[in-house]
């Protein structure tokens, strides 16, 4: 990916302006560590000759880059948190490290919520101990178009591979299809 001031000024714009995670290249984080170290050398190689409009572009520079790496973390966080509710895991454009930090952070509150799950059907908290509102931790085998259950709620889509929670009879209907297997 080409970085330059411009683009740079442009994506933190974007990234400003747009709830969602603005698309970057994989080598996104590289190529701006570069370009900033070069910046960075530039500029060292002759301090006597800077000029203030120079020293002014270089700081806000180093803003943006911390602005924009900010914002994506806490876009990166609320994804995550979407995906390990929803199960809907759609494509994004991520640099490679916000890759695996996604997966990573989706396979963490999925866990968590498994565990939230498990507390909320024991019979010592009050759960009911059968009936068709117990929730199922399931992974889906194949992707999921959105579809509505028996209870006329709206589920899905859901991606291959997603860590979910259904109702027990969303999920035995899931199971029958061979869409999807227990946790």
């Amino acid at each position: 990916m080409r970085i330059d001031y411009d683009e740079i000024r442009r994506i933190h714009r974007l990234e400003k302006n747009a709830p969602q995670l603005v698309d970057v290249d994989e080598d996104f984080f590289e190529s701006v560590t570069g370009f900033f170290r070069a910046e960075k050398k530039r500029l060292m190689q002759n301090p006597d000759a800077w000029t203030e409009a120079q020293s002014r572009e270089f700081t806000n520079l180093r803003k943006m880059i911390a602005e924009i790496v900010s914002m994506r973390e806490k876009k990166l966080l609320n994804k995550a948190l979407e995906i390990s509710r929803t199960g809907d895991g759609a494509p994004l454009r991520l640099a490679e490290p916000e890759k695996r930090a996604l997966s990573e952070l989706v396979a963490t509150l999925s866990a968590y919520a498994r565990l939230g799950t498990a507390l909320s059907d024991s019979p010592a908290l009050g759960a009911q101990s059968k009936g068709d509102y117990n929730s199922v931790a399931v992974r889906i085998i194949k992707d999921v178009p959105a579809f509505v259950g028996a209870d006329q709620a709206s589920y899905g889509p859901f991606s291959r591979n997603a860590v979910i929670d259904l109702p027990r009879t969303v999920a035995d209907v899931l199971f029958k299809r061979k869409l999807a297997e227990t946790v």
